[in-house]
């Protein structure tokens, strides 16, 4: 049989990016699926995501190429001040790493931005799929939704762009990390197949030792309910109006608070944040704790281990977020934005609380809701898990590889299979 080349193209560093692909390069590695991975990177990629670089280094059947593309053709990118400009020069690497790879298939691991170079830019040397993270064609269907004239035009201009897109004869699959999308997308997709992809997420092991080490090495102040938020910690999630809020809590509320803000701030905003952290820790008594760095994929679980509450109050954020899953993988409730498909997720399987994460004195509200009564259970643990279990990392790549690589199925389930006795056999598993 002759192998195949798939090639999986991300030029994109951080959050999830690095997580999708290993969670690919693990299973295709483990499966032994007879053909050629091809992952094309930026260089920045080989030193944050080193995970993904080792794993790629020590496959021992040969089969996966970790590419990066070169830092002139990085730095053109970087230096383009022109959105357009920037994601038609993308396009054209995609292109010319797809031929130079001579590649059967391709992935683009974040869809949305190149739909415009592929309709109007050169033609794809192979059939493309990609994933689909942020369509709001359907958002007037969730509840707490108000449809602005913004949002009208928005919708009417992303249903213009994602049918031109698939009717330019160059796509295989789209897959929507938003399982509500497929339904709405399906009317103009006639030639496409679209197909809900869970976003992946393992199964979260209780470190009580490690966990225990981390409260003692934050120097979490006794008797406090840790509140989480996780993260590249940039305006859009929240930040501001969630300091804003903690400022408006009375004392004998906010003397029961821990925010323990974890993540990297974007160089342009950390000023201004840090200088918010220190206004509200001098007028308030509640423990605000920033940790500004990335935290590797492997230590981000004891993070969510120690939180009594994880917070996600996105700003009119679009699409899914990882941090609801992993909230709900450590079974702790959120409080989250009601916009969107966070909210009606949160809502669906009773995740935790949901406010307008764009009013402080309404994040205010909810935090109180939450510490005065701390013996209430916010979360459905049962529907919890069941999220958990929709989505967990095998039956990503499964998702994927049964779309476009077919006879590579029955090598994935029987990994998949023995991975998942492997882990209940576990004692320390989290139920």
């Amino acid at each position: 049989m002759q192998h195949k080349s798939l090639v999986l193209f991300d030029l994109a560093v951080g959050g999830h990016h690095g997580s999708y692909l290993q969670h690919i390069v693990k299973q295709w590695s483990l499966a032994s699926i007879p053909g050629i991975l091809n992952l094309v990177v930026a260089p920045q990629f080989l030193e944050q995501h080193l995970e993904v670089v080792e794993l790629a280094k020590n496959n021992g059947s040969g089969t996966i190429e970790l590419l990066s593309i070169s830092s002139e053709e990085a730095e053109s990118l970087r230096q383009q001040k022109s959105f357009l400009k920037r994601i038609f020069i993308e396009w054209k690497l995609f292109c010319h790493y797809a031929r130079q790879t001579k590649a059967d298939q391709a992935m683009l691991m974040q869809f949305d931005h190149l739909q415009l170079p592929m309709v109007f830019g050169e033609r794809s040397p192979c059939p493309v799929s990609g994933i689909y993270f942020r369509p709001t064609l359907h958002y007037s269907q969730f509840s707490h939704y108000t449809s602005t004239s913004k949002d009208r035009i928005r919708r009417w201009r992303q249903k213009l762009l994602l049918a031109l897109a698939l009717k330019s004869g160059q796509m295989h699959t789209l897959f929507c990390l938003d399982p509500f999308a497929p339904a709405a997308i399906a009317p103009f997709a006639q030639t496409v197949q679209v197909v809900p992809l869970p976003d992946p997420v393992e199964r979260m092991l209780i470190d009580p030792v490690r966990s225990h080490q981390l409260k003692i090495q934050l120097n979490i102040a006794p008797n406090r309910r840790i509140f989480l938020l996780f993260g590249k910690l940039s305006s859009r999630k929240g930040t501001h109006q969630l300091l804003e809020a903690v400022r408006q809590l009375p004392m004998e509320i906010s003397q029961k608070l821990c925010v323990l803000m974890v993540g990297e701030i974007p160089n342009s905003e950390a000023p201004r944040l840090k200088s918010l952290i220190s206004q509200v820790t001098a007028n308030s008594s509640a423990q605000i704790l920033l940790k500004d760095e990335f935290i590797p994929e492997s230590d981000a679980p004891l993070y969510f281990q120690i939180a009594d509450v994880v917070l996600a109050p996105y700003q009119q954020h679009v699409g899914m977020s990882g941090i609801l899953l992993q909230a709900a993988a450590a079974q702790k409730p959120v409080l989250s934005s009601d916009y969107g498909l966070m909210g009606e997720l949160v809502q669906q399987y009773e995740l935790g609380l949901v406010t307008d994460a764009q009013q402080p004195s309404a994040i205010a509200q909810t935090i109180s809701h939450y510490l005065q009564h701390p013996d209430t259970q916010f979360a459905n643990l049962f529907r919890m898990k069941a999220f958990v279990e929709q989505n967990l990392a095998d039956k990503f790549v499964e998702t994927i590889l049964r779309q476009l690589i077919p006879h590579a199925i029955d090598n994935t389930a029987a990994i998949s299979s023995h991975s998942v006795k492997g882990a209940l056999c576990q004692k320390s598993m989290l139920q």
